[in-house]
């Protein structure tokens, strides 16, 4: 129940910055996904330090890293 309602708050906002770093629909919501499966994996030793930096944050940075390898992967020649 938990891990649903994390999803339903947070998947709009992670598809919001795919699409404002010029990612279409569909390779938004793949990215989309793939934050989501790194946080499951993430999640289990995660300890939230706020004076590191707002949970909001590191998730936008997980995101952007996750865009940047997503594009990466789209430009090699293959």
């Amino acid at each position: 129940e938990a891990w649903t309602e994390f999803v339903n708050r947070y998947t709009p906002r992670l598809f919001g910055w795919c699409r404002k770093q010029g990612l279409q629909d569909s390779d938004a919501a793949d990215v989309s996904q793939e934050v989501l499966g790194k946080l499951v994996r993430a999640i289990r030793t995660f300890d939230y330090d706020p004076r590191r930096g707002s949970f909001r944050g590191w998730l936008k940075t997980v995101t952007n890293n996750a865009i940047r390898d997503f594009v990466a992967e789209r430009s090699r020649p293959g």
